[in-house]
């Protein structure tokens, strides 16, 4: 599953452009925030470079439900982000295509802010665990169709349950991107297939 890992970082990009591409929009926004310059600090600044408040979203910005993917003001949230894109994402890149795993990893993200905004939730979110979550659905899937070695599988399934309890409150936003990753994966797959007629 982790061939990956023996391909030389400088080989990387060429196999993989697609991971690669977002681990380094990943790593430039969270490389701003954090040397930013200004009076603009704490929450305020993170709203300022596309964070998502409900209320920006009612008045037209809904371009925040991309931005926010991407930016992250830990240290904790960059790495686990990048971790799981590194670690799980080029054996989908491979599987679904460069395209179908991009438009899963960003549909994912972008459905965690789009749930926030019809829930009414308070607060500004931002953050990639959407589309992370959306990644782990794709896995889900192909344990199910025993597509996977079944013990990976339910070490992700696990994996899967313990970080939704651990995310409370947004346990239940983060288990519908699983489910979209879920159901994009069944559609894309189909597409993928050799006696496809696509």
């Amino acid at each position: 599953m982790f061939g990956h890992t023996h391909i030389p970082l400088k080989q990387f990009p060429r196999f993989f452009p697609v991971i690669t591409s977002l681990m380094i929009v990943h790593t430039i926004c969270y490389l701003m925030l954090l040397f930013h310059s200004g009076s603009v600090s704490g929450d305020a600044l993170v709203v300022q470079y596309g964070a998502v408040e409900g209320w920006r979203i009612q008045a037209g910005d809904w371009w925040r439900v991309f931005t926010a993917i991407f930016l992250h003001t830990s240290i904790f949230s960059y790495l686990i982000g990048l971790f799981f894109l590194y670690i799980l994402g080029p054996q989908l890149e491979w599987l679904l295509g460069r395209l179908f795993f991009l438009l899963i990893y960003l549909f994912s993200g972008m459905l965690t802010f789009v749930i926030v905004y019809i829930t009414g939730m308070e607060g500004i979110y931002f953050g990639s665990l959407g589309a992370v979550y959306g990644i782990f659905g794709v896995y889900l899937y192909l344990f199910v169709r025993k597509a996977i070695h079944p013990q990976f599988g339910l070490a992700v399934l696990v994996l899967t349950i313990l970080n939704l309890i651990v995310d409370y409150p947004l346990t239940g936003v983060y288990f519908l991107c699983v489910l979209a990753g879920f159901a994009l994966s069944l559609v894309f797959l189909q597409f993928r297939r050799p006696d496809s007629d696509s």
